[in-house]
């Protein structure tokens, strides 16, 4: 990478909000991607997001041979650039949809009125699985106990009974195989995560019990702390970080493979 293009970015990054520091050097690797070194502090999550992407495009303008090659296969996708998502298995993570099933009794086998998601509209942008979030919202229903467990129950059966109801169109996964077998089969995988905590009512069993009821990923903790896991809505003085209980549940989950 010539010098002066590495000047370019220093400057323009040292004249940001970003307050991002480049590092001195910048390494190109053999198959022609160039990775960058960084430092960041006091900038948010989207911001450095912001950054990667502004220093992706600038050096992609700089020079652009060190990311493109002259091929086939180049010359065909940006001919198509759709053909990149049509291969793909195309996965969104998080859904609040379970909570409709349950409350409205939703019918997501036809375009719905309201709302961004549905079988329908699934299919028409080459959704292959789909995460149902499973959210207890704690200021109805706790940050804990029999209310939090239950309120996440009849949304995993709610889930469940999707895919049983219509196997046309969708199919419960809770492996990277079964996401494969399902895409390849043309259906939807229903997969489930839970929002938070709370569920597992600062039971370590519950980390389990939700594992067999088909959950593959859980947030230790969303918009409000569990006593376990802080959350960042939630003022100074409330759980910071994990406790040692917190610690306990992720240990639990790495076993499970949640």
């Amino acid at each position: 990478m010539e010098s002066s293009s590495n000047d370019l970015v220093v400057r323009l990054l040292k004249n940001s909000s970003l307050r991002t520091i480049l590092s001195k050097r910048c390494f190109r690797l053999e198959k022609q991607k160039v990775f960058l070194q960084m430092r960041v502090r006091r900038a948010r999550a989207v911001k450095i997001l912001g950054a990667g992407l502004f220093l992706t495009q600038l050096l992609n303008c700089s020079n652009p041979n060190n990311f493109m090659t002259n091929n086939s296969e180049t010359t065909r996708v940006a001919g198509d650039p759709l053909s990149i998502h049509r291969r793909a298995i195309i996965i969104d993570m998080h859904a609040d949809t379970a909570q409709r099933l349950v409350d409205e009794n939703a019918d997501l086998q036809n375009r719905l009125p309201d709302g961004h998601f549905d079988a329908v509209r699934a299919k028409e942008g080459g959704l292959d699985a789909q995460f149902f979030s499973i959210w207890v919202e704690p200021e109805l229903f706790g940050g804990g106990g029999t209310r939090a467990m239950t309120r996440a129950d009849i949304q995993i059966e709610a889930v469940r009974n999707l895919a049983a109801k219509h196997p046309e169109t969708w199919e419960l996964a809770t492996t990277a195989d079964d996401v494969r077998r399902i895409a390849a089969a043309g259906k939807i995988a229903a997969l489930m995560g839970l929002e938070g905590g709370y569920a597992i009512d600062e039971k370590i069993e519950n980390v389990e019990r939700y594992y067999k009821l088909g959950v593959r990923y859980m947030s230790g903790a969303w918009s409000v702390s569990t006593s376990w896991a802080g959350s960042s809505g939630d003022e100074i003085g409330k759980t910071r970080g994990l406790t040692d209980f917190g610690r306990a549940v992720i240990r639990e989950m790495n076993r499970l493979g949640m």
